[in-house]
């Protein structure tokens, strides 16, 4: 069954561009198809609970998010690592930065694929993207009303 992503209508096009590739990436990782073929995250038999499960899910796409649309010119700013950081503390508030080492080889190896696809296409359509105006440092991802950490 194709998986389908409903992105909210009142985003502009860039937080619409970067959630859809933040939503893209949970596809691309954490579907049952991904797993299976063994691309995604791959609990090791201990049982460390939903929430942790649920962070590391958030930190793998929002990496691979970031890392997409960097390589396409669109940096979503100092917010996209806040909102990584605070994913990677409900993992492990003592070292959170492990949470997001952990999750290096899945990021690199699904951006890596999402690149080629776009372009690829981008390539085939011969379409040409114009420079994109610096946005200030606010989040394409922490909308009040998109799922995130409570705080």
């Amino acid at each position: 069954m194709a998986k389908r992503i409903v992105i909210a209508d009142h985003l502009d096009d860039f937080r619409a561009v970067a959630r859809l590739v933040h939503e893209l990436a949970h596809v691309r990782l954490h579907s049952p198809a991904a797993l299976r073929a063994g691309l995604g995250l791959v609990r090791d038999g201990e049982d460390r609970g939903a929430e942790m499960w649920g962070g590391i899910r958030e930190v793998e796409a929002e990496s691979v998010a970031y890392v997409v649309l960097a390589h396409h010119g669109l940096p979503t700013g100092a917010a996209s690592f806040e909102y990584l950081a605070e994913w990677a503390r409900q993992v492990d508030s003592e070292d959170p930065a492990s949470a997001i080492k952990a999750t290096g080889a899945r990021v690199v190896n699904v951006a890596r694929r999402l690149i080629d696809s776009t372009d690829r296409y981008l390539k085939n359509d011969r379409t040409t993207l114009g420079p994109v105006p610096a946005r200030p440092l606010d989040s394409a991802f922490l909308m009040p009303d998109l799922d995130g950490p409570a705080r």
